[in-house]
């Protein structure tokens, strides 16, 4: 531009470094400022189209750098170190004391010298560029030390010039301080210029920063959204999230850094701080891995996966972060319980830079972080069940069949499991919520052919087991109850079982129809056995008092409207002291004749081996025999008329109707000792020869 001169001064316009002068006439001289945006040397030649200047007249030019740069106060070039979204530049981890330089080439040392003297206030014009991503909506504040104007800017960086701020510059080498935070995430660069004085006016010194990076303070869980809590559990009472396998909801968000909340000056939030109402950085996206971290019960640390089969590995991708949010629907966790969940984020937009974060980071710490309840998908068998006929007979060869009434064992595993089918180790303790214990968690039914027995399964005796990293062995002593009058046999009675927790957790295969309503609604043990409706018959006897008298005794059972002799029955014993005695006569009394064997009264196919003892000459009559089927023992007596041993046989389900009209009697009958039945019969005859 023109700084001196009366004509007129014309750039050609073509950028190729020509200009004319146009003299107006009673001057000698004129004045250019001439500026070159390359270091370099010039010539300046000039000609009228006839005349040139005289070489001596023409002396070389040098255009040196000037710029501006970051430096340390120590008239050095700095790097500014990569930052932590809201942070001030100046505190905690990667503190950094910036300055402001201005400089220029001395054109006698070639050294960088300052353009602006120690306590100069210099107003510059102050942006950034956002690189990655290429837009940016939230502020950066650059704050200097200067003593008056504008200390503090705030802009929004995309590359324009937004801000102007006072600078002071205060060192020897002419310094200007200032330090700076940027609310959000991403990789920027730092701008400045300066309008040098005119003329020519509109030149400016200017100067950018290294690229550097601002990354999120931390990560932190969230529920549905990122303004939702994420559903914590820290016992088996918290409420269930989802079932183990199962997808689940649950939002990552990335935070800033507030001042208190990094009491380790590590860039890592404190434990139990609540980073959750920082502020989001919107613009952070990056690949984030999940993992578990720890467990509740602790038995069994699970897996955490993504997709509809849980099958793709527990990581967002870049592209799910919208507004530094991501929110994620396919989230599964394998196990039972609560889980304490990491998320990590390597590397992000340059090398070394790592964003981690916690459960337990909405202000529940590592304490009361953990996410969940969990609890199993489904219970499944386990295994081959078992059923044992007459459980406390302790048969030898095992029986083929048990009495209504009698008990039978059911032996068969429970497995606790997740969606994909795999055992939930943690469904252990407090956890397991299907009691072992209650014969009613069970829902057990039984069914013969077209029959259904589920009213008639006897649920007297609690079962036995319990729950062990997500396997129950259980014992269950059940069997068919008998009705008011005989029935059956029931040849072909198959259980099944439809256990409840009180999560709602249920069996996963329902293969056993026990109601006979064609749908299926239990699962099917596979074991089968038969049930009969039984009695114990006594019958009358007579004999002579010199010798042992057998007593008609057999184990019979219903069949066709009739009882018949129980002939698959080799395993019945009853103790012979279940039986009492009551003596009727004047010469045969009590203890004269007892039970021989004076033990058990064994049974081979139905038929007892019940003996009376021999009284002796002298000792006939006769004496009514009951056997005490029932829990209840008698009194232990033995007078003239009664002998009553206490024991009671606890076998009600061979009780019979012997005259009450119900199936509750137990069996008796009457032995004689010395009397005939007819008078040309007799009890006993020896012949000699």
């Amino acid at each position: 531009g023109l700084v001196a001169g009366s004509g007129t001064w014309t750039p050609s316009g073509l950028n190729n470094g020509a200009a004319t002068y146009q003299w107006s006439g009673g001057e000698s001289s004129f004045t250019v400022r001439l500026r070159q945006s390359a270091v370099t040397a010039l010539s300046v030649n000039l000609s009228d189209g006839f005349v040139a200047e005289a070489p001596a007249e023409d002396p070389t030019i040098s255009f040196v750098n000037s710029a501006l740069r970051i430096s340390n106060g120590a008239n050095a070039a700095l790097a500014i170190g990569n930052q932590i979204a809201s942070k001030p530049s100046n505190t905690g981890v990667g503190t950094q004391s910036l300055f402001l330089q201005a400089i220029r080439t001395d054109t006698v040392t070639g050294a960088c010298a300052s353009l602006f003297p120690n306590g100069a206030e210099v107003d510059f014009e102050v942006g950034a560029q956002c690189n990655n991503p290429a837009a940016c909506t939230q502020n950066v504040t650059l704050t200097t030390t200067s003593g008056s104007g504008s200390p503090t800017g705030n802009f929004v960086p995309n590359g324009a010039y937004p801000s102007t701020v006072r600078f002071r510059f205060t060192t020897a080498n002419g310094e200007a301080p200032f330090l700076f935070s940027y609310a959000d995430a991403g990789q920027i660069t730092l701008q400045f210029r300066g309008l040098l004085p005119a003329p020519p006016a509109g030149v400016y010194v200017s100067g950018t920063s290294n690229v550097f990076v601002t990354r999120p303070f931390g990560f932190a869980f969230r529920g549905a959204n990122a303004a939702s809590p994420i559903q914590h559990g820290t016992t088996d009472a918290a409420s269930v999230l989802a079932a183990a396998g199962d997808n689940f909801t649950m939002t990552l968000a990335a935070y800033r850094w507030v001042t208190g909340e990094d009491g380790n000056s590590d860039g890592i939030p404190d434990a139990g701080v609540n980073i959750a109402d920082n502020g989001i950085t919107p613009n952070f996206a990056a690949s984030v891995s999940v993992v578990p971290g720890a467990n509740l019960p602790g038995v069994a640390l699970g897996a955490v996966a993504r997709g509809p089969a849980c099958a793709s590995p527990a990581i967002i991708a870049t592209g799910s972060f919208i507004g530094g949010t991501a929110v994620i629907t396919d989230w599964c966790y394998s196990e039972a319980g609560n889980v304490f969940l990491t998320a990590t984020s390597t590397d992000y937009l340059a090398a070394g830079v790592n964003i981690t974060g916690n459960s337990g980071m909405d202000g529940t710490g590592a304490a009361g972080g953990y996410v969940g309840r969990f609890r199993p998908k489904h219970f499944a068998l386990g295994g081959t069940a078992t059923l044992t006929n007459r459980a406390g007979a302790l048969c030898a060869p095992p029986s083929m069949f048990t009495y209504m009434n009698e008990g039978l064992r059911l032996e068969f595993s429970l497995l606790a499991r997740n969606t994909q089918g795999a055992t939930t180790q943690n469904y252990n303790g407090v956890y397991a919520k299907l009691g072992i214990g209650t014969f009613a968690n069970f829902n057990f039914g039984a069914r013969s052919g077209s029959t259904d027995l589920i009213a008639r399964v006897d649920a007297t005796v609690s079962p036995t087991g319990g729950w062990l990293n997500g396997v129950a062995a259980v014992t269950a002593m059940s069997g068919i109850r008998r009705a008011a009058s005989p029935d059956g046999p029931y040849p072909a009675v198959q259980f099944g079982i439809a256990p409840v927790d009180s999560d709602g957790v249920a069996m996963n295969l329902l293969n056993f129809d026990a109601d006979g309503n064609s749908v299926n609604e239990r699962a099917n043990l596979d074991v089968t056995t038969e049930v009969r409706f039984g009695r114990l018959y006594l019958g009358n006897a007579f004999g002579s008092a010199l010798l042992d008298l057998p007593i008609p005794m057999r184990t019979e059972y219903f069949s066709s409207g009739l009882f018949a002799t129980n002939t698959l029955d080799s395993c019945t014993t009853v103790p012979a002291s279940a039986i009492t005695f009551t003596f009727t006569g004047t010469n045969l009394v009590a203890c004269e004749t007892q039970s021989n064997p004076s033990g058990a009264i064994s049974f081979a196919s139905g038929q007892g081996s019940l003996r009376l003892a021999r009284p002796g000459a002298g000792n006939d009559g006769s004496v009514d025999l009951r056997v005490n089927l029932g829990a209840t023992p008698a009194d232990n007596t033995c007078t003239s008329t009664v002998s009553a041993p206490a024991t009671a046989a606890n076998m009600p389900w061979l009780q019979g109707n012997w005259g009450s009209g119900g199936y509750t009697d137990n069996p008796g009958a009457r032995a004689t000792f010395g009397l005939f039945k007819n008078a040309d019969e007799f009890i006993y005859l020896r012949e000699n020869y």
